[in-house]
């Protein structure tokens, strides 16, 4: 409040506290009741009380808290016990005027005690209603961790988160280290990373309302942050492993989720490595390919360096433009005998002639594809031919059957016995053989 809106502001807060002194054993605020006051401790220490249910009974009247509060001092239905003291300058009953709540736990005296007092009206002027305790309560519902927690526990567990910034690149906690404490991402996001052979494996990535730091005893993971600005609320083990020794459920509930938790980080450290596994090998074969070709090319251009000697086509086209009459091995010749000449190359080399070679090599091409598709198509016009002819013959062999059954009809109607009365004429089916009778001139009888 100084920092922030001066001494003055500071000084008329400290003009509405009032003094209040209690003996040892006095009930200061009970679990339940609204809230009333805020209470600075000058003097003494007071303990914190909370409430186990025993039964399923009291679990439903935790159930209905916000309906109707239940009676925590029956010991048939609750079991009492002292989680935190609190000394001189502590505070308490801050929580309940802010969310116009109910109070989370009894507070009793252990000594004689001196308070600093404000009520609820002037503590609003001062402090106001939104205050970071709310967002707390907000983080920590949305967080995985504590999501079975009831609302007056969480409202407890709030008043021990302490909030903490870091900044880019910044490691919270090490891989290896002894796990004090938890986080709660507020702002920002972190980065999760598992070193495994020397080598660094980037896990997942822990966003607004999601919790890292639950391993049981040692970190098993490196965790930094990852955005520009990351905010946090932290609180150690220690005080939540209080809670959960009272109940025995959510401490079932934590050990299942870490482990679970653990299991699949495990689970994606191994896809990760075989991936980069995959990843190296073929970087290996692409080297080993390019290693490969290079060795070939590198030979070829030390049998060429030894052996050819490239000369520039200028001068193979001013020679040969007086020589086209020539044959090509004899204007290579002539070519030869002028380099030589004018020391160009020396004697044992012999000469690369790049564009006539190429000029040659295309013709040649050129010739052999024109012959192949001549080829191609003398067979296509012999294969036609021969379809022609098949197609021909049968034709004329078609035309020659039905001369020879046209003549055969004409004698058997000439054998056959005529008429002109349709009873007393007879006419016979003509079957193959009595065609071979009618050919050969036999008669045939009835």
């Amino acid at each position: 409040m100084i920092q922030k809106e001066g001494f003055q502001k500071f000084q008329k807060f400290c003009e509405f506290l009032y003094l209040t002194i209690r003996k040892p054993g006095d009930i200061i605020l009970r679990k339940g009741d609204l809230g009333q006051k805020f209470y600075l401790i000058l003097k003494g220490t007071v303990s914190l009380i909370y409430y186990n249910p025993k039964n399923k009974k009291a679990l439903r009247l935790l159930q209905d808290e916000k309906d109707c509060t239940p009676n925590y001092e029956d010991s048939t239905l609750f079991q009492s016990y002292v989680f935190k003291e609190l000394h001189v300058g502590d505070h308490f009953g801050d929580l309940a005027l802010i969310d116009e709540g109910m109070v989370s736990s009894t507070i009793i005296c252990k000594t004689d005690c001196e308070f600093a007092c404000m009520d609820k009206q002037h503590f609003w002027k001062f402090v106001g209603k939104h205050i970071s305790l709310l967002d707390k309560i907000k983080l920590l519902k949305q967080c995985s961790l504590f999501e079975v927690w009831t609302d007056s526990e969480l409202r407890a567990l709030s008043f021990e988160f302490h909030f903490k910034t870091f900044h880019h690149n910044q490691i919270i906690f090490s891989q290896g280290s002894e796990n004090v404490s938890i986080y709660v991402v507020s702002s920002g996001f972190a980065e999760l990373m598992m070193i495994k052979n020397g080598q660094q494996y980037l896990i997942s990535r822990i966003d607004y309302g999601q919790a890292f730091g639950d391993d049981l005893q040692i970190n098993q993971s490196t965790v930094k942050c990852g955005s520009p600005k990351l905010e946090v609320y932290a609180i150690q083990k220690q005080i939540i492993y209080r809670f959960l020794e009272q109940r025995i459920e959510l401490k079932h509930f934590y050990e299942e989720q870490s482990i679970q938790k653990r299991i699949w980080r495990t689970k994606r450290l191994e896809q990760l490595i075989k991936m980069e596994q995959l990843r190296q090998q073929k970087e290996l074969n692409s080297k080993k390919s390019n290693c490969a070709q290079n060795d070939t090319q590198q030979l070829l251009n030390t049998i060429k360096e030894s052996k050819t000697v490239s000369v520039q086509t200028s001068s193979i086209r001013r020679i040969s433009n007086y020589v086209d009459n020539l044959d090509f091995e004899q204007k290579q010749q002539q070519n030869r005998q002028i380099l030589i000449k004018f020391n160009k190359i020396s004697p044992n080399q012999s000469v690369e002639y790049l564009e006539i070679n190429q000029q040659r090599k295309s013709s040649q091409k050129k010739k052999k594809e024109q012959q192949e598709q001549n080829q191609i198509m003398s067979s296509v016009s012999k294969l036609l031919q021969e379809y022609r002819s098949i197609v021909h013959s049968s034709k004329l062999q078609k035309i020659k059957s039905s001369r020879s059954l046209s003549q055969n009809q004409q004698v058997s109607s000439l054998y056959s016995p005529k008429s002109s009365n349709a009873t007393t004429g007879i006419n016979f089916f003509i079957t193959p053989r009595r065609r071979q009778f009618l050919i050969q001139g036999i008669p045939l009888q009835k």
